[in-house]
């Protein structure tokens, strides 16, 4: 949302009331790639757990350790001492569960993406300007939410997703931490385009 409304902002448009009413619909749409993506993930790793996935990350662990002890020692002196087996069988799971989500739900994200860019795209050809704006700024959106759902936010959920999650748990934590990075997100958006304007 922020990288669409500054590219227009820098391009010298003004914030009328096209983009007013383009900024409502923009917080829903630009956000649902991700959310299908994230649900896929987390659907992915709740289900890895109850199938009880810890033999395989042990093995994972182990073939690491074979394939490459001299590696480790070099990654344990680079790292502090610490364990550096562990690090990469956590990040093997989270690319094996990125990976499944993505065969999930990446297939239809991207047909959904393609099919409302084409819808809105019509409305660049419109004679009335209004249209033309509107059209301009959700076929944006779309490109800007697309690329980050799929390539994005797959490489952040590699580096920083969970591994491990159970079913049951209280996920009061979960929903802080979540609102605790959107609100950091949504005040970076807002500094960036103060600092653009």
């Amino acid at each position: 949302l922020t990288s669409v409304l500054s590219f227009f902002v820098l391009a010298g448009w003004s914030l009328g009331i096209v983009e007013a009413v383009s900024i409502s619909i923009l917080l829903g749409s630009s956000v649902d790639y991700s959310l299908h993506l994230a649900d896929a993930y987390i659907d992915c790793c709740l289900n890895d757990g109850a199938q009880g996935s810890a033999a395989l990350d042990a093995i994972e662990t182990l073939n690491f350790d074979q394939q490459s002890s001299s590696g480790l020692d070099e990654e344990r002196a680079r790292s502090g001492g610490s364990d550096p087996a562990d690090k990469v069988a956590m990040r093997r799971r989270r690319q094996r569960l990125v990976n499944e989500a993505l065969a999930r739900v990446g297939g239809p994200v991207l047909h959904a993406s393609i099919t409302t860019f084409l819808s809105v795209i019509s409305l660049v050809f419109c004679v009335v300007r209004i249209f033309v704006e509107f059209g301009m700024i959700i076929a944006a959106s779309v490109v800007c939410s697309v690329v980050f759902a799929l390539l994005a936010l797959p490489a952040l959920l590699v580096a920083f997703g969970p591994s491990h999650m159970a079913r049951g748990k209280s996920s009061i934590h979960r929903h802080a931490m979540a609102f605790a990075w959107a609100s950091m997100i949504a005040f970076a958006g807002v500094a960036g385009l103060y600092l653009a304007d």
